[in-house]
């Protein structure tokens, strides 16, 4: 059953596609600029509680496309965003462009963000390094015994077109080759894979808000990892990088460069590098609303928030500027924590009341009650929680971590412990010491 609340002359009708971590502060921020909200997908209010912090809610699907459309006519629509799922991006980029509204990414970005091979082939064309990749045709593709000959391992396997980190898989081995080309065309769209080089090093995010074709780096983070049945996942986004400056230095004009050549003009994106021996390897681009909440670790250290950017560009309301300085966080440390589940059935769980009064520590996903199961798929679904916290210092940082540790718990039906937790706190010490020391060499 769908709901309409009184709608009070407001003139701004801002359309979210599917519920996800971003969706709540989507409304939220819409409604602080006195904007109209609704959310739609085909889940009921239980599943899809977003729904009702919005003024309106429909029950329409966004590949009913047809019915999505006239239903934004008939209403007056005048902006739409898309949740961190990237189908929600393919219908809300079509109805912006169908309809005439604006829309953060063109056609020709989002062609590049769909596509990791591409994208990847764009990068080596206008200067980035990026990992080898082992180019196949159709026909090698579908039998790839052949391109095995020419293979260094390890090697990365991934679907082009593939989210939520689903389908991606190191590979040693012959074999092992050939079960991560099958699980990555599981996930896979178009039936397409690709084979690169996997470079062992330091993983780095870049988060850029560009405004106007001008590229803001809000945020250079450290992606820390933990095991996750049986393979690496990330589990902690720090930020600021050790490399910030060193990043600015060897990327920044470059980045400028690979952003014009793929008509990025707007929106939030999110750059993927490896760093080895001084070198920043790219491999893969997101370009919408993050799924882990960083921006409020933005909001926190930086003052703003390329969400609330995002939800202002959707409006068709002008962004405002930052100079590059806007982002340096001057000593604060922040970082965005998931704490992954083992799989099994929720009986106890604990911990989340206590931390709601904690300066720094806010539990932003809360995903699993008693009762409910979780499986061990490696997609975000097995993250029980997602956790932003913001510190003044390193020692401050490392005792935030140790207590969400401490605090939050989620037991099995048999007492076990189901949360996998990062626990090297001294992440925050190493990072602010080689910063320094990245900052007077720069």
């Amino acid at each position: 059953m769908e709901n309409k609340k009184k709608m009070e002359n407001k003139k701004e009708k801002l359309l979210v596609l599917g519920s996800s971590i971003g969706t709540e502060y989507i409304i939220r921020y819409a409604r602080e600029l006195g904007a109209y909200t609704v959310v739609t997908d085909s889940f009921d209010t239980d599943k899809s509680p977003c729904k009702l912090l919005a003024d309106e809610y429909w029950m329409i699907d966004a590949q009913d496309y047809d019915v999505l459309e006239a239903r934004c006519v008939k209403e007056g629509i005048t902006g739409i965003m898309a949740a961190s799922s990237e189908f929600c991006g393919d219908a809300a980029l079509r109805l912006c462009t169908d309809l005439g509204l604006p829309h953060h990414a063109s056609e020709t970005s989002w062609f590049y963000a769909r596509n990791k091979a591409e994208f990847v082939a764009k990068c080596a064309e206008t200067g980035m390094e990026v990992p080898r990749e082992y180019i196949m045709s159709d026909e090698e593709a579908k039998a790839p015994e052949t391109v095995m000959d020419n293979v260094v391992f390890p090697v990365i396997v991934k679907p082009v077109d593939g989210s939520g980190s689903r389908g991606i898989n190191v590979c040693n081995n012959r074999e092992e080759l050939k079960n991560g080309i099958e699980k990555a065309l599981s996930f896979s769209e178009s039936g397409r894979y690709v084979i690169e080089e996997y470079i062992r090093g330091n993983d780095i995010a870049a988060l850029y808000y560009v405004n106007e074709g001008i590229p803001e780096l809000h945020m250079l983070a450290e992606l820390h990892f933990i095991e996750l049945n049986g393979k690496p996942k990330m589990s902690l986004i720090s930020g600021q990088s050790q490399l910030y400056y060193s990043y600015l230095e060897a990327c920044g004009e470059k980045v400028k460069h690979l952003f014009e050549a793929m008509d990025i003009r707007n929106g939030e994106v999110i750059l993927q590098y490896i760093h080895k021996d001084g070198h920043f390897y790219i491999y893969e681009m997101g370009h919408r609303i993050d799924g882990l909440g960083m921006w409020l670790s933005d909001k926190k250290v930086n003052g703003v928030s390329f969400l609330e950017q995002s939800v202002e560009s959707a409006l068709g309301r002008a962004v405002a500027h930052h100079d590059q300085s806007a982002f340096d966080q001057k000593g604060k440390c922040s970082a965005n924590y998931i704490l992954w589940a083992k799989p099994g059935k929720v009986c106890f769980k604990s911990g989340r009341e206590a931390l709601e009064n904690t300066e720094g520590i806010d539990v932003f996903e809360d995903r699993y009650r008693p009762g409910e199961s979780i499986i061990a798929d490696g997609s975000f679904m097995q993250g029980a929680y997602i956790v932003s916290i913001e510190a003044q210092s390193p020692d401050d940082m490392a005792e935030r971590i140790r207590l969400v540790n401490e605090k939050l718990k989620l037991t099995d039906e048999d007492g076990n412990d189901m949360l996998i937790r990062y626990e090297d706190p001294d992440f925050c010490q190493r990072t602010r010491s080689r910063m320094e020391q990245d900052r007077g060499g720069s």
